[in-house]
């Protein structure tokens, strides 16, 4: 058991450590575009790790959406965000 454990710890450190690598690699892709391309642009990332659900919906326009706890963290830090900008 203690080895299934360890295991799943090490992966999510390094999932964890990839998500993170990510947005550094992506916060630094948006400086180079704005020194090249004379913009201002800014970008805010934000981490929420969890379970979703995805799905499509509709039969004429279809429509894929993500529903579970995670949706709803990321939906109230948003508002947050809105309220105090």
């Amino acid at each position: 058991m203690w080895r299934g454990v360890v295991m799943f710890v090490r992966l999510f450190v390094c999932v964890n450590q990839a998500m993170i690598m990510m947005a550094i690699d992506m916060h630094r892709a948006m400086q180079e575009i704005n020194e090249e391309f004379g913009h201002g642009l800014r970008l805010r990332i934000g981490m929420h790790s969890g379970s979703v659900l995805g799905g499509i919906m509709g039969t004429k326009k279809l429509n894929f959406d993500l529903w579970g706890e995670t949706v709803e963290m990321v939906r109230h830090v948003l508002l947050w965000w809105r309220v105090v900008l």
